[in-house]
């Protein structure tokens, strides 16, 4: 009986985490979209980046996030599809 607990518990806990994944998949693609217009900050010293520089920076971290939540989201479906057929 403890065991079917585990397990139910277990199936329960991926549904979030699934939802959580596309939710988080979602707010990423939606904060890229509607993020307002970076400014840089003077600041004395320091080394000095483009701010097409930073954009790059954040567009090119975007695909590898995505492929990560989307991997990971792939692997708990999984996970679901076996506990079910238990």
């Amino acid at each position: 009986m403890n065991k079917a607990k585990e397990l139910l518990d277990e199936l329960q806990n991926l549904d979030e985490e699934i939802q959580s994944r596309i939710d988080e998949l979602a707010n990423l693609e939606a904060s890229l979209l509607s993020s307002p217009k970076m400014r840089m900050d003077k600041v004395q010293g320091g080394q000095k980046v483009r701010l097409d520089e930073r954009y790059i920076d954040i567009f090119s971290m975007q695909d590898p996030l995505k492929e990560y939540i989307k991997q990971a989201t792939a692997e708990a479906i999984q996970r679901r599809i076996e506990l079910s057929k238990l």
